[in-house]
């Protein structure tokens, strides 16, 4: 994928239907989208396979399954356009964090405590904690590239924490990446 360019809506669009199978955020899709599109993401059926016209429904389905404000990053401090970009291991370790794991660089987030829940203990949702119960030598195969907001110009990883924590344990290939195309 890499140098392809697609629309902001496609990059939503990709993020919903990769989220589909997911443990922690799909139990949410299954009940929001049409039989067919939910049935071809958990048999394995490429993006590639769902037609534009499905679109509006899963970027409807992922602002049920997400913050729809978090979601609106993507128009608010992206671009209308996206580029698929490889990043290494310095590049990811450089790049800022969202402001609910401190705004930090990555490489300082990942020394950082878990966030913790409203009583103070660890929120199990914190993908530092997530990895910890996934095997270290899981092979991680990622079906799409996360996705870069800029903050103040500076990439900001804004989906992909746990995929990017997992790919760290073995960089064997770059790190496939959506970022905005300059205005």
């Amino acid at each position: 994928m890499k140098d392809t360019v697609i629309a902001a809506e496609e990059v939503k669009a990709r993020w919903a239907y990769c989220e589909i199978t997911s443990e922690r955020f799909g139990g949410t899709y299954r009940t929001t989208l049409p039989g067919s599109v939910w049935a071809a993401a958990v048999s394995g059926a490429p993006f590639s396979q769902v037609p534009a016209s499905e679109w509006p429904r899963l970027i409807a389905a992922l602002k049920i399954a997400r913050n729809s404000e978090f979601i609106d990053c993507i128009d608010r401090f992206g671009a209308p356009r996206y580029l698929c970009v490889e990043w290494e291991v310095p590049r990811l370790l450089s790049c800022l964090t969202l402001p609910c794991f401190g705004q930090a660089q990555y490489f300082r987030f990942l020394a950082l405590p878990p966030r913790q829940d409203a009583v103070g203990n660890p929120d199990n949702n914190d993908p530092r904690l997530r990895s910890d119960v996934i095997p270290f030598n899981t092979t991680l195969a990622l079906k799409e590239p996360l996705i870069a907001i800029l903050a103040n110009g500076a990439p900001m990883l804004l989906e992909g924490y746990l995929r990017s924590i997992l790919w760290l344990r073995n960089p064997v290939h770059p790190l496939p990446v959506w970022v905005p195309v300059a205005r």
